[in-house]
Order: C-alpha cells, then sequence, then structure tokens
C-alpha cells in the first residue's frame, strides 16, 4: 500500500502561468485557480505516477513483496527517511541504514552485499521516503505545462456538471505514462 504522507508546499506553476493560458487579467477567481492549480499537479502525478515537487510517501508491503532491488514508486527519489518492520508481535524495529543504498537511477533500495531483509516473524515492512524534484526550475517544461493545460482546463469548465476527469488530450500527450508498479 502506497500513501503520500506530506504533499507538496509548493506548486510547479504560478498562479500567474495560468492566468496567463486563460488571458484572464482580474483577480475576482485567484483563490480557485490556485487550488485548481494543486489539482491539476495531482492529475498529472497520477496519470505519470511520479512526483513532480518533493513530497513524502510510505509504502507498505508484506513478506511476500520484499525483494532487492525494492522498487520505490513515484520517483524521482530523493531519499530514505525510514525502514521499518513489524514482527508478529507488532513490534516495530528499525532496518538498519548500514544493510542498504538508494539508487536514485533505478529507484529503488538496494541491499548491501552480503545483507538480508529480515524475514524471522516479520508481518511487513514500511519504507518511508522522499520524492520529487527539490526545486520547480528543475522540472522538465512539458511537466509544467500539462499542469497548466490542467488547471485552465478545470477553470474553464468550473461550471460544468460533468466535470471532466483525467488530462486534457494534448497534456496527456505531453508526458510519459510510467507503469504502475502496485
Amino acid at each position: 500500500m502506497l500513501n503520500r504522507i506530506l504533499d507538496a508546499i509548493t506548486e510547479p506553476v504560478t498562479l500567474a502561468d495560468v492566468k496567463e493560458v486563460l488571458l484572464l487579467e482580474t483577480a475576482e477567481d485567484d483563490a480557485l485557480i490556485t487550488k485548481f492549480i494543486t489539482t491539476a499537479r495531482h492529475e498529472v502525478e497520477n496519470y505519470a505516477y511520479m512526483s513532480l515537487l518533493t513530497q513524502t510517501w510510505e509504502l507498505t508491503t508484506d513478506l511476500a513483496d520484499i525483494s532487492s532491488p525494492l522498487t520505490l514508486p513515484r520517483p524521482p527519489l530523493q531519499s530514505i527517511e525510514s525502514i521499518i518492520y513489524v514482527d508478529t508481535d507488532g513490534v516495530e524495529h528499525t532496518f538498519d541504514e548500514a544493510y542498504y543504498w538508494l539508487d536514485k537511477s533505478n529507484e529503488c533500495v538496494r541491499l548491501k552485499e552480503e545483507c538480508v531483509w529480515e524475514t524471522d516473524d516479520v508481518v511487513y515492512y514500511v519504507v518511508q521516503y522522499i520524492t520529487g524534484y527539490e526545486d520547480a526550475a528543475d522540472i522538465p517544461q512539458t511537466w509544467k505545462d500539462s499542469v497548466k493545460l490542467t488547471a485552465a482546463r478545470l477553470y474553464e469548465r468550473r461550471d460544468d456538471t460533468r466535470m471532466p476527469k483525467g488530462l486534457p488530450n494534448v497534456a496527456r500527450e505531453m508526458i510519459p505514462q510510467r507503469r504502475r508498479l502496485l
């Protein structure tokens, strides 16, 4: 199971960026458009199955799914906060960081040579990790454009009772869809 623990505190595009796409000069709907920017970022992230900006995720995996390498969804990866495992008595144990390393280029945790995952009396593992680009300036422009176009569409169709879900076709074509791993 994958859960977002902490969402991004900034957005990859600004209110001014989206208003430029909309050719909008008034400030009347600024708060609404700002909310649509966050919604649009989530839509892009869900479609691409990645994180655009710094976020904290928690992956819970049962013993049957634990492997080395252990793929971590929603790249790009920044760091691992912790890996814990829970035993049959419900007691949490920290998996020693000396036993693993983060392979950012392959989006996974790898065990160091001669190390193995704890399995005796283990029920499941919980990996908490940080993903996303650290700076909006590092996000590819096509991803930002997808967020802008999606936010603009949400605004333009805000009164439509049949609000379309997902990305506009043009935004979808701008970004690659990643294979869901979970």
